[in-house]
């Protein structure tokens, strides 16, 4: 459902793909055809009907202020409910103008500030949890002022990700992960725009290019899962 939510915009003119602000009214109204195109599309492309259902609730929120259907949380289902929350993430940290992107930590500093009733409490809960304080991408200055991006997110440690260090000394392509866990005299002293960071910095860390997302476990595989 993730993959194929917005295929329906392939029917609209490239300029009303994306929402903005001071969309007119039938300009807005006709973007939001796209929901109901993208479930035709998976219609006939023989997805479930599981995977439909999540298509066409994917702009829906808990509050009932999405569309189209103005639904509430209690109708919108598990797999819509998460669809939701992370199409507005992703949208926040990689909107249509670059300049107003939000970095990882911003966005999700934003939805849970501002927005936590449009998403149902455990998934956004959930949501919170795996990505972190500073989620992966995450562009950071350590305490003793290296830059770093982080490369992946310690579920019982969140201040203490692992993250790639910007150090001209090693080719950026061999640059190793490092684990704030294991060094107590480091920390994150604060997250940053990649505009922020100096052009050398930029260049080696490249977080455009790097995000990646990897998750631990919550709760230990089960026997059937260990040798998998």
């Amino acid at each position: 459902a993730a993959l194929i939510h917005d295929l329906g915009k392939l029917k609209l003119p490239p300029n009303l793909r994306q929402p903005t602000p001071s969309m007119p009214l039938m300009e807005r109204s006709r973007y939001e055809t796209h929901v109901a195109e993208s479930v035709a599309m998976a219609k006939r492309m023989g997805f479930s009907e599981a995977v439909v259902l999540a298509v066409a609730r994917h702009h829906e929120m808990a509050d009932g202020s999405g569309f189209p259907q103005r639904l509430t949380g209690v109708d919108l289902g598990r797999a819509s409910q998460v669809l939701a929350l992370v199409n507005r993430y992703d949208r926040m940290c990689n909107p249509t103008v670059g300049v107003d992107a939000l970095t990882p930590h911003e966005a999700l500093s934003v939805i849970f500030a501002q927005l936590k009733a449009k998403f149902d409490s455990v998934v956004l809960g959930a949501f919170i949890r795996m990505m972190g304080v500073y989620p992966p991408g995450s562009i950071v200055q350590l305490v003793n002022d290296r830059y770093a991006i982080v490369a992946s997110v310690n579920s019982s440690r969140p201040l203490r990700p692992k993250v790639i260090v910007h150090d001209s000394r090693v080719p950026k392509d061999e640059a190793p992960i490092l684990d704030l866990e294991t060094v107590p005299e480091l920390g994150i002293r604060r997250s940053l725009k990649p505009a922020q960071l100096p052009r050398d910095a930029l260049d080696y860390l490249s977080p455009r290019q790097r995000i990646c997302y990897f998750f631990e476990r919550a709760v230990s595989p089960g026997p059937e899962e260990a040798d998998t």
